[in-house]
């Protein structure tokens, strides 16, 4: 692997790192979001930094073409990825549904409450009239 491509590489998991890292500030990813793409981050960072650890890596699981292992690495992690985001989909999906039924029987509530809230308004009138003629 050449300098410029070990560079590249390693400038790329930096800039994976940070981007992860801001998200997370930003409150636009979890913190078990954010690390998740962060530990993604280190991993190109290190592989960029030691390209010898693909061939060994590649080794210990007896892989013929080591840079098949980078390619491995990666589709288990983002499946691992997306099975998350569809986890953490239906969960939300569930609780708008549950807030959605809240809202509804609270609204009937309200409009319960203030159709009570009228009847006693025109009873109070009724009785004000009632008193002012007598």
């Amino acid at each position: 692997m050449s300098i410029s491509l070990r560079l590249l590489v390693c400038l790329a998991g930096i800039i994976f790192i940070y981007m992860a890292r801001k998200a997370n500030i930003a409150r636009k990813m979890t913190e078990k979001q954010s690390l998740f793409w962060i530990i993604g981050g280190m991993i190109i960072f290190t592989f960029g930094l030691i390209p010898k650890l693909v061939y060994f890596v590649s080794d210990i699981f007896s892989v013929e073409y080591p840079p098949s292992i980078i390619f491995a690495i990666s589709i288990i992690l983002v499946f691992f990825g997306i099975f998350n985001c569809y986890k953490t989909n239906a969960e939300l999906t569930v609780r708008v549904q549950e807030l959605a039924m809240q809202i509804s029987l609270l609204n009937d509530e309200n409009q319960q409450l203030k159709g009570i809230l009228n009847d006693m308004k025109q009873n109070e009138t009724a009785k004000n009239s009632e008193n002012l003629i007598a």
